[in-house]
C-alpha cells in the first residue's frame, strides 16, 4: 500500500540531497578549472598566479569535502538512495 501523505521531512531531505549533488558537481568543475589554470601558470612560470590558484584549489577542495560530508549525513539520516534522492527501500 502506498502512503497517501508523504513525509514532508523526507521530501525536503530528498530535495536538499539533489541540491547538494548539484553543488558537488559545480565544485568539482571549479576545481578542475582552477587546476587547469594552475597548470598553465606553472608552464609560464608565473609564481604569483601559481600561488593564487593553489590557494583557490585548496579552498574549493575544502568546500567540496564539506558538501560530501553534509550529503553523507543526509543520506544516512533519511536513508536516501545515493544518486536518486528518493528514500531507500527497506529490506524485508
Amino acid at each position: 500500500m502506498t502512503d497517501p501523505d508523504p513525509d514532508p521531512d523526507l521530501e525536503q531531505a530528498a530535495t536538499f540531497h539533489a541540491l547538494l549533488q548539484y553543488e558537488i558537481d559545480q565544485a568539482s568543475a571549479a576545481i578542475e578549472s582552477v587546476e587547469q589554470q594552475l597548470s598553465r601558470a606553472e608552464r609560464l612560470g608565473n609564481a604569483e598566479a601559481q600561488r593564487r590558484h593553489r590557494a583557490a584549489a585548496r579552498e574549493l577542495r575544502s568546500e567540496l569535502y564539506e558538501l560530501h560530508r553534509l550529503d553523507r549525513a543526509l543520506v544516512a539520516r533519511f536513508r536516501l538512495a545515493r544518486e536518486g534522492g528518493s528514500p531507500a527501500q527497506p529490506s524485508e
